[in-house]
């Protein structure tokens, strides 16, 4: 139903098979009416449709109990995504505004337990705004076999400092399939 939420989408238990799904449905055609902390996905075959979340969307993998698998993200808005650790785990039609991640889980880069392998990231509108002075959007950590596809990315170089940060990065990946996607960085001065 629309309205705030003081809590999160934060399923513990999880679904099985694809015909039974665990499904959080909010507002499809105004995912804004239907407000929560935020969406923090670790079980698998959860789909989440239709919901704003005041924090970032986190599909993760923290342990053999608890990992995001087969689940779905669509028609939502969040301040920021991150793939951590996901398997066959699609976020589609979204509206990001923040910092993108595919990373190993617990945000590793190295010694972690489980990579992104067959994640999808489509037709999403991703606004990174300011780009951090590490990385707006980043792939990383033993990705592999991924789809990013059909995205419209932007984001500002505000060149504060030293540090400007790079606007997307992919290193320790293999097998992605990136293709039609439109990157715009714009670079601003003080």
């Amino acid at each position: 139903m629309p309205g705030i939420y003081s809590g999160g989408i934060r399923p513990q238990n999880a679904g099985v098979y694809p015909g039974l799904r665990i499904s959080f449905v909010g507002d499809l055609a105004d995912p804004a009416s239907v407000v929560v902390a935020d969406i923090a996905i670790k079980t698998p075959w959860i789909s989440v449709k239709g919901a704003a979340s005041r924090d970032m969307i986190t599909l993760s993998y923290d342990s053999e109990a608890l990992k995001a698998q087969h689940d779905s993200v669509a028609y939502c808005i969040g301040q920021g995504l991150a793939f951590l650790g996901a398997k066959h785990c699609t976020v589609a039609r979204c509206r990001i505004n923040g910092s993108v991640s595919f990373m190993q889980d617990r945000w590793l880069t190295g010694a972690g337990i489980s990579n992104c392998e067959f994640d999808t990231l489509r037709r999403n509108l991703i606004a990174l705004g300011a780009i951090p002075g590490t990385h707006g959007f980043k792939v990383r950590a033993f990705t592999q076999r991924c789809v990013i596809d059909s995205n419209r990315v932007s984001g500002t170089f505000t060149q504060t400092g030293n540090n400007d940060g790079v606007g997307r990065i992919f290193y320790n990946t293999s097998r992605l399939l990136v293709r039609d996607n439109s990157w715009r960085f714009e670079a601003t001065t003080h």
